[in-house]
């Protein structure tokens, strides 16, 4: 399925888990560059080598949504590393 977001930038939270890494490994396969957030570092490391492994571009980054400050930094982050975000999965 081509969905028209190639080279488009997708953040994905809680992507860790079943549902997030599922959808980052999808949106890489659609060929967007994948952000995904999360807070376990080995859960993320693990979603990263599933995109990878699909094709994908991936960063990872690792926040608590329950702390605010921690979400400020974390796109303060993103938004330096990759220039914005086209797509956002709030999961």
């Amino acid at each position: 399925m081509d969905l028209g977001i190639k080279g488009k930038r997708a953040l994905v939270l809680s992507a860790g888990g079943g549902l997030g890494g599922a959808i980052a490994v999808a949106l890489a396969k659609e060929g967007a560059l994948v952000c995904i957030a999360g807070r376990s570092e080995e859960s993320l490391a693990a979603t990263a080598e599933r995109v990878q492994a699909a094709g994908g571009q991936v960063r990872t980054y690792v926040w608590d949504l329950s702390e605010s400050e921690q979400c400020r930094e974390g796109v303060r982050k993103i938004l330096a590393d990759v220039g914005g975000i086209d797509i956002l999965i709030n999961n």
